[in-house]
């Protein structure tokens, strides 16, 4: 348990009738310094009135003499006047306050032993997240040379999702301004005869993007382009080579012009179509 920094004693303490009664003993001041001690050291360990080294070692009389700085016949004379007169028990060796919840705040211990836990908690975050951010920053061979291969292991996974994370934060901070997904939406909109895009890909998103920059951010333009593009016959696969445009192909800049332009409208495509034109041609129309 977490240590505590204050226990309760009532003003009244030496009122009490069996301190009086220990008082009055010849080595009384040792025994109730020892019995003051004894309250402390429960505040310390913070668990009930519980008293011990560990949970797994209890104090024993030659432990808390050396302690409490006192010699071991008076610890043994104050453990047995203590358990005499109903103050402690000792259950397996574990030391026991009678009524400790009756004089400390057993509430108020309970809510710092949970402000505790909650302070380690913080402080444990703090850290992981102080080990991912340096994982990010160290490259992997320098980190390697002082680290099990467990650890390797486990520092590149975390090293793959950071760059992930930050990957994918960088790419949303880049094209906020973009509303690429309303391209897509549109496209699917309009386009009717084409395949429709299930995905917005990283490379899509930047040729959308450069667009999206190159015809001075105007929604309107890729509406124009996506309706230019399904009214065409010859971009829809009417012509000589059976070829069909595609949602990359219409973003991408070089075709994007064309179609705005009306290179592929519907008059010119039937001309196209009906000319047959050879190859090389075809090929420095698309």
């Amino acid at each position: 348990m977490a240590d505590i920094q204050w226990i309760k004693i009532t003003v009244d303490i030496f009122d009490n009738r069996k301190i009086r009664q220990i008082e009055s003993m010849p080595e009384g001041e040792s025994v109730l310094l020892v019995w003051l001690k004894l309250i402390c050291l429960a505040g310390s360990v913070n668990d009930g009135g519980n008293i011990y080294f560990t949970k797994e070692i209890p104090y024993t009389e030659e432990m808390l003499a050396t302690h409490f700085n006192k010699p071991l016949s008076t610890i043994r004379l104050a453990l047995k006047t203590f358990q005499s007169f109903g103050m402690i028990k000792i259950t397996n060796q574990i030391i026991q306050l009678s009524n400790w919840e009756k004089y400390q705040d057993t509430s108020r211990l309970a809510e710092i032993r949970e402000q505790n836990r909650l302070r380690k908690q913080a402080q444990r975050e703090r850290e992981k997240e102080a080990k991912l951010l340096t994982l990010r920053d160290c490259h992997v061979t320098d980190c390697d040379n002082h680290a099990t291969e467990g650890e390797k292991e486990e520092d590149k996974d975390i090293s793959k999702d950071i760059s992930k994370d930050i990957s994918s934060s960088k790419l949303h901070q880049k094209n906020s301004n973009c509303p690429y997904q309303d391209v897509v939406n549109k496209f699917n909109e309009i386009c009717v005869s084409y395949p429709k895009v299930i995905k917005c890909t990283a490379k899509r998103i930047k040729a959308i993007k450069a667009r999206w920059t190159e015809y001075n951010q105007n929604f309107d333009t890729f509406v124009e382009l996506f309706k230019k593009a399904e009214a065409s016959p010859f971009l829809k696969g009417n012509n000589k080579n059976k070829w069909s445009a595609t949602f990359d192909w219409l973003i991408e800049s070089a075709n994007m012009i064309k179609v705005l332009e009306g290179n592929f409208d519907s008059k010119g495509g039937e001309k196209l179509a009906s000319e047959k034109p050879s190859f090389s041609e075809f090929r420095k129309l698309v």
